[in-house]
């Protein structure tokens, strides 16, 4: 319910109040209005609680679906990363054997990248 309908009912259930401080004798009626007014009051407050909390399960089962697919994102970039550990020669070694390989072919007497494979 918006807002400013339970604003008017506090305003009502107030009026009531007021009415019965003014009269001597509450009547039944003004007894019965009040707890009525303050019923609808905390009803529609919780029905505002409700539909929050069910936003935030909602909310919470996104979240849960999203942290899943992160963790299974990251397991495969782990085994990735793995992988190319394992298989592939990191940049020190690799230029370290460039400059070994070009020694001995200057002692053999050819250039890199000319000796032509039988």
């Amino acid at each position: 319910m918006p807002l400013l309908v339970i604003n008017l009912r506090r305003i009502r259930t107030r009026s009531t109040i007021e009415s019965m401080k003014k009269s001597k004798e509450p009547t039944i009626r003004d007894v019965v209005e009040l707890i009525d007014n303050l019923a609808i009051t905390v009803a529609n407050g919780f029905e505002r609680v409700d539909k929050r909390f069910n936003k935030n399960e909602i909310d919470v089962g996104i979240l849960k679906t999203d942290v899943g697919t992160l963790r299974t994102d990251m397991e495969t970039v782990k085994r990735d990363v793995s992988f190319i550990r394992s298989n592939f020669v990191n940049r020190e070694e690799f230029e370290d054997l460039v400059k070994r390989v070009v020694f001995l072919e200057g002692r053999v007497g050819t250039k890199l990248g000319t000796r032509k494979l039988a």
